[in-house]
């Protein structure tokens, strides 16, 4: 049996507070528009669907995708610290 030593990934502990950060502030808004638009009468039970569950797609969109690649970090990322590290490559890959 062969043991090997895994090295630790630089900065693991703070994408993790970072990521954490990030979906927390999504859930946040999540569960405010599900509480605003909701669309089921029963206690204890909420949902939102067809046209009114774009928005939350949208959002996702742009807070993770739209605003980390202008910006190089979501707020989250920006709390601690954190950028994204971008390569050029101009190769042609299949």
């Amino acid at each position: 049996m062969i043991f090997r030593s895994v090295e630790p990934k630089p900065y693991i502990k703070l994408r993790i507070i970072a990521t954490l950060i990030d979906y927390g502030i999504y859930l946040i808004f999540f569960v405010i528009y599900l509480y605003i638009f909701d669309e089921n009468p029963e206690p204890g039970e909420a949902s939102v669907t067809g046209i009114m569950a774009l928005p939350l797609i949208m959002v996702w969109f742009i807070y993770f995708v739209i605003i980390e690649s202008t910006s190089q970090a979501t707020p989250g990322h920006d709390i601690v610290k954190l950028t994204l590290l971008i390569f050029s490559y101009t190769g042609f890959l299949l």
